[in-house]
């Protein structure tokens, strides 16, 4: 998949440090896009018409005219601006996105840092523009950003304004409403390597010491280009179907005693720990999956939205095998898992079978997986 150029243009700043080193941050940690700085001096150099802040007209009628002069095909650009930017209906805009009649996008939108510093406190600026700059380019292809409400793409379920932007940096993931969106332009890859980078953020911007993780993450390997060794069993389940999952966890035991296997579910998670981290790191290192399937395996959204999801690509791309498990009757052919065979058929699932045919299925599934841990 070919890259989308993203330029960021920098109007009146002072210090771009912060950009340079959220574009540095991006493109080492995402495939989708590439960000450039565009250098200008009619850019660096401008000043508001008016004192103390500017008007997204003004903008958009100063990022046309350098563009005029300028050679080459200049498709999506998103201007930055360190004063206050105010729309035609709403005051002190922290972003904006021009349209044509049609309300379709012309690829130029603005953002602005006025005030924001103050809101974040100790939380690094360039988290709101790694935030920010991510946002506008996934909108720019699907037509929502992360932030996702009836009347515009938010990533928490509701419009913000910039004082809760740190709620949404600290939240770290994206709105199951703009997932359904964003699933249908965006391929499982680069939603997950967003969603990635989202944690990050997240992880940085809830901690103690925020610069200072920021920029060891900064001068780390990219998450992109890392690959973390896989060799762990991830077990994926309803919780209305955890009486399997305690069988299975006997059977798996033996060989757990022995340093042969480790396996992974949503028990693990402490209190005090961030659930939707270890879920992460969990799927992360896992070379197995097992899936036990139900009705109301395949009903939950966040099943669907967060696990399966990275368990399918990591089954393709890196060879993770997935083990399913059909539990209860449903509709597992029509499932994205129903790709895979199943332990045991559609037509007798595991709560249908005796006791000891239960048990032998599950002998059955521990070898299996013991084989592919092994290779």
């Amino acid at each position: 998949m070919s890259q989308i150029q993203i330029e960021v243009i920098c109007i009146g700043f002072q210090q771009t440090s912060p950009i340079e080193r959220a574009i540095t941050f991006l493109n080492a940690n995402q495939q989708t896009f590439k960000f450039i700085a565009l250098s200008n001096p009619v850019f660096t150099d401008y000043h508001p018409k008016n004192n103390g802040y500017v008007t997204t007209d003004e903008i958009y009628q100063l990022i046309n005219l350098v563009f005029m002069d300028l050679t080459g095909f200049h498709h999506m650009a998103i201007g930055l601006v360190e004063c206050r930017l105010d729309g035609k209906t709403l005051k002190n805009l922290f972003g904006s996105m021009q349209t044509y009649e049609k309300d379709n996008f012309t690829g130029k939108a603005i953002c602005s840092s006025s005030g924001v510093q103050n809101i974040l406190q100790a939380i690094p600026i360039e988290t709101y523009y790694i935030f920010e700059l991510i946002s506008l380019s996934i909108r720019f292809i699907v037509g929502y950003g992360m932030i996702h409400d009836k009347e515009r793409g938010c990533l928490i379920h509701r419009k913000i304004d910039k004082q809760d932007i740190i709620e949404a940096i600290q939240s770290g993931y994206i709105s199951l409403e703009c997932l359904k969106k964003i699933n249908k332009k965006l391929h499982f890859e680069q939603i997950q390597s967003f969603k990635n980078m989202l944690s990050v953020l997240g992880n940085i911007s809830r901690s103690e010491n925020p610069e200072q993780l920021f920029e060891a993450q900064l001068n780390s390997p990219s998450l992109m280009k890392t690959k973390t060794e896989r060799t762990k069993i991830f077990i994926s389940y309803s919780h209305k179907d955890e009486a399997f999952l305690q069988r299975i966890k006997i059977h798996l035991r033996l060989f757990e005693r022995k340093g042969l296997i480790e396996a992974w579910d949503d028990s693990k998670i402490m209190p005090g720990m961030i659930w939707r981290d270890e879920i992460q790191k969990a799927l992360n290192v896992a070379k197995v999956a097992i899936i036990l399937v139900s009705a109301d395996f395949l009903a939950s959204d966040f099943i669907a939205q967060h696990e399966l999801p990275p368990l399918l690509v990591a089954s393709q791309k890196e060879g993770v095998k997935i083990f399913p498990v059909i539990v209860k009757p449903c509709t597992y052919d029509e499932s994205d898992l129903g790709i895979f065979q199943a332990m045991n058929p559609i037509s007798k699932t595991f709560i249908g079978m005796s006791e000891v045919e239960q048990e032998e299925l599950l002998v059955t599934l521990v070898r299996a997986i013991k084989r592919s841990l092994e290779i």
